[in-house]
């Protein structure tokens, strides 16, 4: 017997409605995702931004700056280490100050130094008190400098976004759920007469899951797939927008991201497929009207 052409339609229709409405939630999670991949990179930015000052005595040659300086490059708290030389920092501060003040005094005011770049795990004052320790244990070392209240600052406010950036993840976390979940139930509420017919035959339980799940986990990955591309042009735009954020996102980040949102719509959409059948599976027949 020829299937009817009304079923076919219905069930690409409603085969279309749910891949798109479970698409454009997974675009919101990953345009969501994006903003939380791109705050962490600004936040690492901003604290790896932060210079450590290293000044050494005036009797400290070049054979021993460069030895401290081999010294704090094995340290997993730095990220880089620059000699800046006496010379180079008073032909900087020349430069300023649009005048020679070496020619004044007869002699290099400014010590040699290193500019030291910290990583931004160790970027904050309980670290860097502890790291200001290691260098001053040097003999060579006159001084350390660093912005702390800076760095306080930042970290701060670093936190408290952090904390209004997961509650709002979670929330948003849920809200998706409940939508994707929602509408596949709708979906499945359309073929729940065929399922309590195939059950009424005698298929069992696991039969009758199987084809369905696999067709939601199908669809969850379609609908994962059109996310991700939706996202790529709105990436695109943000970087043309903004070339910084080329620098500071990571490529691996993105294509994690990218994958998260194709395992989250193909998981939660046969997880929500199943959990759909199952009820359906245990209603009795008279409560299917």
């Amino acid at each position: 017997m020829a299937q009817s052409p009304f079923k076919t339609t219905a069930s690409a229709t409603t085969t279309f409605s749910t891949v798109t409405a479970v698409a454009l939630v997974v675009f919101a999670l990953g345009l969501f995702g994006l903003l939380v991949i791109s705050a962490q990179a600004v936040t690492r930015h901003f604290k790896e931004s932060v210079e450590v000052q290293v000044f050494f005595n005036d009797e400290s040659d070049e054979s021993e700056v460069l030895r401290v300086k081999k010294l704090l490059e094995t340290g997993p708290y730095t990220k880089s280490a620059s000699v800046v030389k006496r010379e180079e920092a008073a032909a900087a501060m020349e430069q300023e100050l649009g005048e020679s003040f070496v020619d004044f005094l007869g002699f290099y005011p400014i010590p040699n130094s290193i500019d030291l770049v910290i990583n931004a795990e160790y970027a904050n004052n309980d670290s860097l008190a502890r790291i200001e320790q290691i260098i001053l244990a040097q003999p060579s070392v006159r001084e350390v400098v660093y912005q702390k209240v800076l760095l306080d600052k930042i970290n701060r406010f670093m936190s408290r976004a952090g904390v209004a950036l997961l509650a709002f993840s979670l929330l948003l976390l849920v809200v998706a759920l409940a939508l994707i979940n929602n509408t596949i139930r709708l979906a499945v509420f359309s073929k729940r007469f065929l399922i309590k017919s195939m059950q009424l035959v005698g298929a069992t339980p696991a039969f009758i899951r199987g084809p369905f799940v696999r067709s939601g986990m199908w669809q969850g990955l379609l609908a994962g797939l059109i996310a991700v591309a939706l996202l790529v042009p709105v990436l695109w735009s943000a970087r043309s927008a903004l070339p910084e954020l080329a620098e500071t996102q990571h490529p691996a980040a993105l294509v994690a991201l990218a994958v998260g949102m194709l395992i989250f719509a193909m998981l939660f959409s046969g997880i929500s497929t199943y959990l759909a059948i199952t009820r359906y599976l245990r209603l009795r027949q008279e409560q299917l009207y």
